[in-house]
């Protein structure tokens, strides 16, 4: 007897066979491209992040920048205000010594004497001035009185300097006065014994 063979049968399942084959192939490739497509994405997604991460840095840094320009701007400003009035405080607060050493030389000169040019140093800090005897009594009292102890004691340091003798028979003695306090106490011209300063003949 003879078999019979069904070929059909078995071309039928070679064919369903390559049918799921290929579908897990077309899954597969599907999925493939899908993650790929996902991670494109992703990747475009999170450029356009960072671009707009840098772009607003970028725009915070010029705002920065034109506020350190401003506050520049401000802070010169307050340096020259604040050296301007530094300044100002020294020179007034030589200025009040200098009227206080004034005050002071218009207490003590005796009488009979008077100043008659007064000059600040911006130096040191000292006055020169020219005092006018009318006569070698009057000078002999001026030069006890801005020779004695009191005197020094006052915080004031006299330096005598020059001395002329007019044809009136005046003296003129240029003085220099060192002011060492701010303010000192008038003292009266009782006759201290001091050196004295003999006059030109």
């Amino acid at each position: 007897m003879y078999e019979s063979i069904n070929f059909l049968r078995e071309r039928v399942r070679l064919q369903e066979g390559v049918l799921q084959s290929d579908r897990r192939i077309a899954l597969f490739t599907m999925i493939g491209l899908g993650l790929f497509i996902t991670l494109v994405v992703a990747v475009v997604g999170y450029s356009l992040l960072l671009q707009s991460q840098l772009t607003a840095l970028n725009q915070s840094v010029e705002t920065l920048k034109a506020k350190r320009l401003t506050l520049k701007s401000i802070e010169s400003e307050y340096v020259l205000r604040k050296t301007m009035l530094k300044l100002a405080d020294t020179v007034i607060g030589k200025r009040t010594k200098a009227w206080d050493a004034i005050t002071y030389l218009y207490s003590i000169i005796p009488k009979e004497s008077q100043i008659e040019a007064i000059n600040l140093s911006g130096v040191d800090g000292s006055l020169a001035f020219t005092v006018k005897s009318p006569n070698v009594f009057a000078f002999r009292d001026l030069s006890k009185t801005l020779q004695s102890d009191t005197v020094k004691s006052g915080g004031y340091q006299p330096t005598l300097g020059s001395l002329q003798r007019n044809e009136d028979g005046s003296y003129d003695l240029e003085v220099k006065l060192s002011i060492t306090v701010a303010k000192a106490t008038p003292v009266p011209t009782d006759g201290t014994e001091a050196p004295v300063v003999s006059p030109a003949p």
